[in-house]
């Protein structure tokens, strides 16, 4: 009897254990020096714009960093806004340097950052780009716990789309991933590797739903191509605001017969490329470069298949691209030609934003000077 009952206790703990393995987080813990990450302090203050003549009370941030070829470590632009002092810092050893912003992109939300000392990163392999990530592809988030282990968590790619980033300025591309992520006192920026290579860095995340939104490899390779030039130009502004023409009435009333595609143009902004390159109100784009565009105003994509047509002018394409569009402009067709252009916040009848700049009016008795 007791042998019996030890054989059916074995095959009980034999069929579990695969159950109990699958319910195993996805998070582990791994030493350090695997991948190329560096600690980012950093302390600063905002500016009061309900008391402009003096600033916020002073905050701290502290944040991972990926090493990038020529001494760069790259972040996200909202870890130094309004900053005052940039520290870098070893996961192994602990050592520390003072470092500077080199190049930021509040709109792409993307900063460089360099060590005042150039030996400081030396013994760590800059990060490769992984720009061939698509649905269904798993992520690795890195972390770093107070020991300075390096913790990973995977996380699925459930979706490739264009949104908007926290400025609300422009729309870029974006992986979103369900992934079950904790906070830990580095998270302010959490860079995703694919395979050892640099994938994106965390947007934003959801602890509820769980889901991560990244800001891709495409958008960091743009901004860093865009970076290593003597000034940089910024990511191109598309200057103009559409509608799908999924309706029959709306069709007919632009000129369209059929079942065409193309996006109906319902507003130009003044002064942006879109105005100088003749585009107008009523115009309907049919195509841009060489992709055309459907009723919803997507386009297929080599890679990532169906994404809304504003990637191809936001990430594809550089400020000085001249982009050929294909209208249709009460029913007859025509071609453009779209110089992009990158429309700098100060351009704007009121800016989108503002960082690292005090307000641009005094209040003296009462009243406000600018």
């Amino acid at each position: 009897m007791q042998t019996r009952a030890a054989t059916v206790l074995l095959l009980l703990l034999s069929s579990i254990g695969p159950l109990w393995a699958k319910k195993q987080s996805t998070t582990q813990a791994v030493q350090p020096r695997e991948l190329s990450l560096l600690r980012v302090n950093v302390t600063g203050q905002g500016y009061d714009y309900f008391r402009p003549w003096q600033k916020r009370a002073p905050f701290s941030k502290r944040a991972l960093g990926a090493v990038l070829p020529q001494g760069h470590v790259l972040v996200t632009a909202d870890l130094v806004a309004n900053e005052n002092y940039v520290e870098q810092e070893r996961a192994e050893s602990g050592e520390k340097t003072a470092a500077s912003v080199e190049v930021v992109d509040y709109e792409a939300n993307l900063a460089l950052l360099q060590p005042q000392d150039k030996k400081f990163l030396n013994g760590l392999a800059p990060l490769e780009l992984a720009n061939d990530t698509i649905v269904g592809d798993r992520l690795s988030a890195l972390q770093l716990e107070q020991t300075g282990a390096l913790v990973v968590t995977e996380g699925l790619v459930t979706a490739v789309q264009v949104m908007h980033y926290p400025t609300e300025v422009g729309q870029f591309l974006t992986y979103r991933l369900s992934i079950s992520l904790q906070y830990r006192d580095n998270s302010y920026t959490v860079p995703l590797v694919k395979n050892n290579k640099l994938a994106g860095l965390l947007l934003r995340y959801d602890p509820r739903s769980q889901l991560m939104d990244t800001i891709p490899a495409p958008v960091i390779a743009h901004f860093l191509k865009d970076a290593a030039k003597q000034q940089y130009g910024g990511f191109p502004t598309v200057g103009f605001d559409y509608f799908p023409t999924r309706d029959p009435q709306l069709r007919k009333y632009a000129g369209e017969g059929g079942n065409g595609g193309g996006v109906y143009v319902t507003g130009i902004e003044p002064g942006t490329a879109a105005q100088k390159a003749g585009l107008q109100e009523g115009d309907i784009i049919t195509a841009v470069g060489n992709f055309d565009i459907d009723q919803n105003g997507n386009y297929v994509d080599p890679i990532y298949k169906k994404l809304e047509f504003t990637n191809i002018l936001t990430t594809r394409g550089y400020s000085g691209d001249k982009v050929p569009l294909k209208i249709h402009r009460q029913g007859k067709p025509m071609q453009l030609e779209l110089t992009l252009e990158h429309r700098a916040a100060d351009e704007y009848v009121i800016s989108p934003y503002s960082r690292d700049e005090p307000p641009k009016y005094y209040i003296l008795g009462g009243l406000i000077f600018q």
